[in-house]
């Protein structure tokens, strides 16, 4: 991957109508440990700083501020259908088919689901964490989309952003119960397990018969590449976020 300030997913490119981008954290405003494109962490940056790289990574994209929305991300399994712009509380997904509405989500070793189904003009994002991912927030949202009238498995398209991959997602038996054995290798503290969340999604959109080829996965990982991504595994309190957006435009 070179150095560049947002990202795109090959899979998305035959849509001409869709914008779907994921930031890094270069060509920002902010500073120290938040350099540079934080696009969250308002508690510990400087949120004027925040906001002028949130502003300058819509203007890229051609979209406006006006017409973005955030899930609040409590890690949960809550998923809203949305036809306005704004902050929606306790929400980890969001579901909309009105153009020229932006859906956007913030990470720093979560992984960014972004769907879109052309037939019935209807783009997704979920924020997909551990936590959430074990309350079956992906099965649920799919549940949603299929549920709307002429949607079929066939017409989801997927991409799955940089996240905290297998070789650096240490967890313990709390964490590691949780999940099938086909995701889990061995840790060198017995006490642990390595977890691939990542390919434990692609099984999850498998199990709903999604074609293969239009499931695409970046194996990019935020804490192993301090200069492209924040990670807060890595960072901790310090740690800025990226930001992803999809949405139709009119």
């Amino acid at each position: 991957m070179t150095d560049r300030e947002y990202i795109t997913f090959p899979i998305f490119d035959q849509f001409k109508e869709l914008t779907c981008a994921f930031s890094t954290r270069l060509g920002g405003y902010s500073r120290d440990s938040f350099a540079s494109l934080n696009m969250g962490n308002l508690k510990l940056d400087d949120p004027d700083l925040v906001y002028q790289n949130r502003r300058l990574f819509y203007t890229k994209l051609g979209i406006k501020e006006s017409s973005v929305a955030l899930p609040d991300q409590i890690h949960s399994d809550n998923i809203e259908c949305i036809h306005t712009p704004g902050i929606f509380k306790e929400t980890d997904a969001l579901i909309t088919s009105h153009a020229g509405l932006f859906l956007g989500v913030q990470t720093a070793d979560c992984f960014p689901v972004f769907i879109y189904t052309p037939k019935i003009h209807t783009v997704v994002i979920i924020h997909a964490g551990w936590r959430g991912v074990v309350q079956d927030i992906v099965p649920k949202t799919v549940n949603i989309i299929l549920s709307k009238a002429g949607s079929d498995p066939s017409d989801l398209f997927i991409s799955i952003g940089p996240g905290l991959q297998k070789e650096c997602f240490e967890v313990r038996s709390d964490v590691f119960s949780l999940f099938p054995e086909n995701v889990l290798s061995v840790h060198p503290d017995p006490e642990k397990k390595y977890l691939d969340l990542s390919t434990y999604l692609v099984q999850q959109f498998l199990s709903f018969n999604i074609p293969t080829e239009q499931i695409f996965r970046m194996k990019d990982c935020t804490k192993c590449n301090q200069r492209q991504y924040y990670s807060y595994r890595r960072d901790g309190e310090k740690s800025g976020r990226m930001m992803g957006i999809i949405g139709i435009h009119p």
